[in-house]
């Protein structure tokens, strides 16, 4: 009878570790962006992981964070860039052949990184 309690609760705390760990690695969508024709997104992620590790106070906004250029049509990934803090992505503009982030870095829609990152 002890034994069945021991396996049962050692059960429940593995399921339970097993959930928060598969949640804390997803990946949460933070912002999004499309093109003005249509053909590309812009998609800007976070890993939920990253809420729970220390920082210092007042380093709120410096999460790291994932941008990535998608087409519309499959949601093929056509680059997929990591920007340290977050907080960093203030400014999107959409041009004939590429996306500006912040009017300093640029992501072709052949997948080419422009610009300071």
């Amino acid at each position: 009878m002890k034994i069945r309690i021991l396996l049962s609760v050692f059960l429940i705390v593995a399921l339970i570790v097993f959930v928060c760990a598969i949640w804390m690695f997803q990946e949460t969508t933070i912002r999004v962006s499309e093109s003005p024709d249509g053909r590309y997104v812009l998609v800007i992620t976070k890993r939920n992981i990253d809420s729970f590790l220390s920082v210092m106070p007042g380093q709120g906004s410096d999460l790291q964070c994932f941008v990535e250029l998608r087409r519309m049509d499959d949601r093929q990934i056509i680059l997929r860039k990591n920007v340290d803090m977050l907080q960093n992505i203030n400014h999107i503009q959409w041009d004939a052949d590429k996306v500006w982030i912040n009017t300093r870095s640029a992501i072709s829609y052949e997948g080419n990184a422009i610009g300071i990152w």
